[in-house]
């Protein structure tokens, strides 16, 4: 029976800056900002994050929530060699951003840490691209996010829907929502993990399934605790688009993965280490002699 896509929730809108106090601002400086603030001797890049305890791995019966072999949490390091290895060549060097933390006219910038890291594969039958985004070194920069898209160009390659969707389903487990839309052709199933078991969502009289993206920031941690208490610790989602000369073969299916306990886990850490820092620097400023 033909289903309808849902629309992204207004709560899955995430906002562009976070707050911990009216006094209190961070952010994840993009590339560009990054290079004229690292410029600037006004904002000295000499923070070092330090460890804190992860969050345990996911323990979800009969669920595997793993995108190509990459799972939620897994560190920086294991992750880019597993990248490599699946990709040999074809790893786009991973970007680096500075964090900058900003209190009473006090500022904390970190030093650059890996932000991403994306590779692409082509073969005759198909092209895939793969982006990982990862947390703060407090948590050892962990994958937060993961972005999959295989588009199957020729029809004789290209898998049949029905059957990429009983993969999934055995993979992931019954989705929290699964829409169609005939007219563009594409097909949609959610998941959402919270409180070790699946939460549905996008039902009729049930709230609709949260926006699901693969990238991550730190000025976004309040919006990522108000998902833990709405259940929606681990989300993945996967948007099938059929073929146009045969609607039962899959011309391209993206998922993304979304960790918003591990994103709580590695920024709240974050943020208390560089509140800290500010205030210590603070402190050291009203001892100086003449201030």
């Amino acid at each position: 029976m033909p289903l309808q896509l849902a629309a992204p929730s207004p709560r899955g809108r995430l906002p562009q800056q976070a707050t911990a106090s009216g006094r209190l601002a961070l952010w994840t400086a993009g590339l560009t900002l990054a290079g004229l603030l690292a410029a600037s001797p006004a904002f000295p890049q000499d923070f070092t994050f330090q460890p804190a305890p992860p969050p345990a791995p996911y323990d979800l019966p009969g669920v595997t929530p793993e995108v190509r072999g990459f799972t939620p949490g897994m560190p920086e390091a294991e992750a880019r060699a597993a990248l490599m290895k699946a990709y040999p060549g074809r790893v786009t060097p991973a970007p680096q951003v500075a964090v900058t933390f900003m209190r009473d006219g006090m500022v904390v910038r970190s030093r650059p840490v890996p932000a991403q890291i994306m590779a692409r594969s082509e073969t005759p039958g198909a092209r895939e691209d793969i982006q990982l985004t990862f947390g703060l070194p407090t948590t050892g920069s962990p994958v937060l996010g993961i972005q999959r898209r295989v588009e199957f160009p020729n029809l004789s390659a290209a898998p049949r829907g029905e059957e990429l969707e009983a993969q999934l389903i055995e993979k992931y487990g019954p989705p929290s929502s699964q829409r169609a839309d005939a007219l563009r052709s594409t097909v949609t199933l959610v998941w959402l993990y919270g409180a070790g078991k699946m939460q549905p969502c996008g039902r009729d009289r049930m709230p609709l399934c949260p926006y699901v993206a693969a990238n991550f920031a730190i000025a976004r941690l309040e919006a990522y605790r108000q998902a833990l208490e709405e259940k929606h610790e681990l989300m993945i989602q996967v948007d099938l688009i059929a073929q146009p000369q045969d609607r039962a073969r899959v011309r391209s299916f993206k998922t993304t993965l979304a960790d918003n306990r591990g994103a709580v886990a590695t920024y709240a850490a974050a943020e208390m280490q560089m509140l800290s820092a500010a205030d210590m620097r603070a402190g050291e400023n009203d001892d100086t002699p003449g201030q």
